[in-house]
């Protein structure tokens, strides 16, 4: 195994302090993986580059940053949200009855 250089282990212990909230997107090669949408908080970046957490779910499964998907979690509050289902459809609830009748 190769371990990273001591400027990337600064750099990614600068880019997430002890403390740092994360929201994990998707994790790879895991047998009981933590669901996605989790968020966690960053107890310590050992000299591998794993970043390891304590988990909203009481997992302690440390994130790989080049195979898992993360975000901070204000970055996930940027994020503009999808307008909900029912706000794009032509019609309003409360016809969506006769609608569904009237197409089967």
């Amino acid at each position: 195994m190769q371990f990273p250089s001591e400027s990337y282990l600064e750099q990614l212990r600068k880019k997430y302090p002890v403390g740092t909230k994360l929201q994990l997107i998707s994790m790879r090669n895991e047998t009981y993986p933590v669901l996605p949408v989790t968020v966690g908080e960053v107890t310590h970046i050992d000299d591998a580059g794993s970043i390891h957490m304590r988990w909203e779910n009481g997992s302690s499964l440390a994130l790989i940053p080049e195979i898992d998907s993360f975000q901070t979690v204000s970055e996930a509050k940027n994020k503009a949200k999808p307008p909900p289902l029912y706000g794009m459809l032509p019609y309003n609830r409360k016809n969506c009855k006769s609608v569904f009748y009237t197409i089967f």
